[in-house]
């Protein structure tokens, strides 16, 4: 799967920048660049529009990959969060079952 921070990366070398020249361009910082390529974090979508501008990617790219980044973190929060809820005694997940029933959750 390509990633959001890969695309991002590869088209700031491609443009001969270092992450202090895209930070400067975009008015971020280069740490803030830097966790973005790693994967980190994942920008808002004002931010995605200015980095589309200026290394000059379809918006509607970076986009797509955002959403997409963002489901599967859901999704492998969801299996930590299960992974969890199974580890814990039974005594513990009734309580937690009907606190959230109560609080409408489920």
């Amino acid at each position: 799967m390509a990633r959001l921070g890969n695309i991002i990366r590869d088209k700031r070398r491609e443009r001969g920048l270092f992450q202090g020249d895209l930070a400067d361009d975009l008015c971020m910082t280069d740490l803030y660049i830097a966790r973005i390529e790693v994967g980190e974090i994942i920008p808002s979508s004002k931010k995605l529009y200015t980095i589309s501008d200026v290394l000059q990617i379809p918006f509607d790219e970076l986009t797509y990959l955002s959403r997409k980044e963002k489901k599967y973190r859901r999704v492998k929060l969801s299996d930590e969060l299960d992974k969890q809820f199974c580890a814990l005694p039974l005594k513990y997940k009734r309580e937690l079952l009907e606190f959230a029933w109560e609080q409408e959750m489920l």
